[in-house]
């Protein structure tokens, strides 16, 4: 027969596991719900007030009780990082519970990506002191990388269009090189203050 002392300490593993589902599911429907109307432009500013007055509240008792559950440190933060971030707040939140490891939350893979991102900087850097015909290759490959991973920037454009330039023909190496060496400087220079 169990022990009074093991039932209660089942009872309490069970509460808190149901405290934890609840409160995500209840915070995941806020977040859907914020998302989908109050962010609209086209709602009267007085229905977005109230709309938040209401939903508020729900954030804020939310993470109260998946902090408790959780045994992490509550903040008035929480609920303000939701509201204003969405999902992506959300994930924060759950980062901070340990309901999600950060690197799987839209902040900690963008910081990866951008971390990444610093690193194919300085190795387009390294090319441009390469062979012209291996480095042509190697530079076209790494801007596409920077392409699909979703990294946009006007330098890394402009970088493509003189490459592109070189390839047709219409741009020497050298100049190519002199032009590019210092957008990829400016380039890196700003990535390095963004993580800063």
């Amino acid at each position: 027969m169990e022990s009074a002392e093991d039932y209660l300490s089942r009872l309490e593993s069970y509460i808190g596991s149901w405290l934890v589902e609840k409160s995500l599911s209840v915070l995941t429907n806020v977040v859907e719900l914020h998302e989908g109307f109050c962010r609209r432009e086209d709602l009267p500013e007085d229905f977005a007030e109230s709309f938040r007055s209401s939903l508020y509240p729900i954030l804020y008792n939310s993470t109260k009780i998946l902090s408790f559950a959780t045994d992490k440190g509550w903040s008035a933060k929480d609920p303000d990082l939701i509201w204003e971030k969405g999902r992506d707040g959300l994930e924060e939140v759950l980062a901070k519970y340990r309901r999600l490891a950060w690197d799987n939350t839209a902040t900690g893979k963008r910081r990866i990506l951008t971390q990444r991102f610093a690193g194919d900087l300085k190795e387009l850097r390294q090319l441009l002191d390469g062979k012209r015909y291996l480095s042509r290759t190697l530079i076209h490959e790494l801007l596409m990388k920077q392409r699909r991973n979703g990294i946009q920037d006007p330098i890394l454009d402009e970088i493509s269009r003189l490459i592109e330039s070189v390839t047709l023909g219409e741009l020497s190496w050298d100049d190519f090189v002199h032009s590019a060496s210092m957008l990829v400087d400016e380039l890196i220079v700003a990535y390095d203050e963004k993580e800063a």
